[in-house]
């Protein structure tokens, strides 16, 4: 078996490809357009490496060898000048923008994710499959608010909540 490859590594066969798009933070000047950032050096990239996404180098600091990398949501961060990165924006932006249109299309979608799909709402189920189900109509029936020393299975709903609805009115702030 051969040696491990790191993640980004790619192996060709006859010919040594050379490539100038993934540098240390370091090696590029400020201003540029970088993604799959690694926040530690070695963790394969962590920052900026969804879909559409990129950060941006603000600056250098050689003194504690850190660079200062400006986030696609304006956050900024200081990583260490030895993570690498790849220049460029990663493909794909917009790709939330399209309609999924219909619930296959859906299925498919949270097929590969962590989600329960379809949920079922708990007003729609019978009184036997959930706290909040039954009625002649679809109501909850009762306070929507539980105590925090409920047994699981009647924890639906606001858990512990100290007050709910709409915040209305002024909070007066003392000034010290």
């Amino acid at each position: 078996m051969r040696g491990s490859l790191d993640k980004r590594e790619q192996v060709h066969s006859s010919e040594q490809q050379e490539s100038n798009s993934e540098r240390h933070g370091s090696g590029c000047p400020e201003e540029t357009i970088i993604c799959n950032v690694e926040e530690k050096t070695g963790d394969c990239g962590v920052l900026a490496y969804t879909s559409g996404n990129y950060a941006t180098i603000i600056g250098h600091s050689s003194d504690d060898n850190k660079t200062c990398i400006r986030l696609h949501l304006g956050s900024k961060k200081m990583i260490s000048s030895d993570a690498h990165a790849t220049i460029g924006i990663v493909a794909g932006r917009g790709r939330i923008d399209k309609p999924l249109l219909k619930a296959g299309c859906a299925f498919h979608k949270f097929k590969a994710k962590r989600y329960n799909w379809p949920r079922t709402r708990g007003v729609a189920m019978n009184p036997i499959d959930h706290p909040h189900g039954g009625g002649n109509h679809q109501h909850i029936g009762k306070a929507s608010t539980i105590a925090c020393s409920a047994v699981p299975g009647q924890k639906v709903g606001l858990i512990a909540a100290h007050r709910t609805g709409l915040l209305r009115g002024t909070v007066k702030v003392k000034e010290v």
